[in-house]
């Protein structure tokens, strides 16, 4: 029995574009929160205000690195748009 391979062309450019639009609310978060971390450190002193300080470090770090993860993400998700896309435009020319 033979199984008929398809590809929702659609869903790789949705995923993309959930992508971009989680990846652009995650930088407001961030900014926001770098914001009062700043606003905060303004006044606050002591080890505690170090220790804070090194965790949000620590914590900005780790959402760049997550953001980046997901940028690279969501050009994959693009490329394989474009090469499901261009794929099948070219089996419908070869074999209409």
């Amino acid at each position: 029995m033979s199984r008929r391979y398809t590809v929702d062309l659609d869903a790789p450019s949705a995923f993309a574009d959930r992508l971009a639009k989680f990846t652009a609310r995650a930088e407001q978060i961030a900014t926001a929160v770098d914001q009062c971390v700043a606003e905060l450190h303004g006044s606050w002193l002591g080890q505690g205000a170090d220790a804070e300080l090194e965790y949000h470090q620590r914590w900005t770090a780790a959402d760049k690195q997550m953001r980046e993860g997901l940028d690279d993400l969501r050009r994959n998700a693009e490329v394989a748009h474009r090469n499901y896309t261009g794929v099948a435009q070219l089996n419908t020319t070869m074999w209409p």
